[in-house]
């Protein structure tokens, strides 16, 4: 009760002042480099200046981690699963009781359901629209396919893994919203997300934010 009572007066303290104090939910970026071509994102434009996170850079966050009060770490990217060592971070982070969740384009989690199942806690996968619109999106060639595939498999392993299906709203997909719905229901997915494409600022690694003027919307 006492510790639980001292983390809400951190949370309460990083809200009202400029120093962080507590800090339930981290975000880490993997692997900086990406699997898709997507028309809304430029992540993978940059994919020759790789950058990504080591057992020792984890390792080295830990004290940092406790210390906030950490109860949560998003694998995000780029895409986290090129990372090669993934599953060696998730589990020095689960050894400290922390949950990983993972964001995820989707490709290559089907090679991966084990290990998944073993150190990811629940996963958000990209989809961007039924098949067609989805692989025109992604541009990669039988991307919604090799979703479907990963989903179905990690769901026949274990029913109640929970999946969330996030998706980027532009002017490609705008009008496709009940065949995004009925695609994530087809594969078993929990839940849907929706969010706005970010047009306004460097978000999707864009090195020129688009600003007010929507006219010059490229997506």
């Amino acid at each position: 009760m006492l510790q639980s009572i001292a983390h809400t007066y951190k949370r309460y303290r990083t809200l009202q002042t400029h120093r962080i104090s507590a800090l339930p939910v981290v975000i880490l970026m993997p692997h900086s480099a990406c699997n898709c071509r997507c028309v809304m994102c430029d992540i993978w434009k940059d994919n020759k200046n790789l950058k990504q996170l080591t057992e020792a850079d984890i390792s080295d966050l830990l004290l940092s981690l406790k210390d906030l009060g950490t109860q949560q770490v998003v694998m995000s990217g780029g895409e986290a699963l090129l990372n090669a060592n993934l599953f060696k971070l998730c589990e020095i982070l689960k050894k400290e009781n922390i949950k990983v969740s993972l964001l995820t384009t989707g490709l290559s989690i089907k090679q991966n359901a084990d290990q998944l199942l073993r150190w990811v806690d629940d996963m958000v996968v990209s989809l961007d629209g039924d098949e067609a619109m989805h692989d025109a999106i992604r541009n990669i060639p039988n991307a919604f396919k090799k979703l479907k595939e990963g989903v179905e498999y990690i769901k026949f392993l274990k029913p109640s893994y929970r999946i969330t299906a996030r998706t980027v709203i532009h002017r490609l997909n705008f009008r496709n919203w009940p065949a995004i719905i009925a695609a994530a229901k087809d594969m078993g997915i929990d839940r849907v997300s929706f969010l706005p494409a970010d047009i306004s600022s460097h978000a999707f690694n864009r090195q020129t934010a688009h600003g007010p003027n929507l006219n010059s919307m490229k997506y």
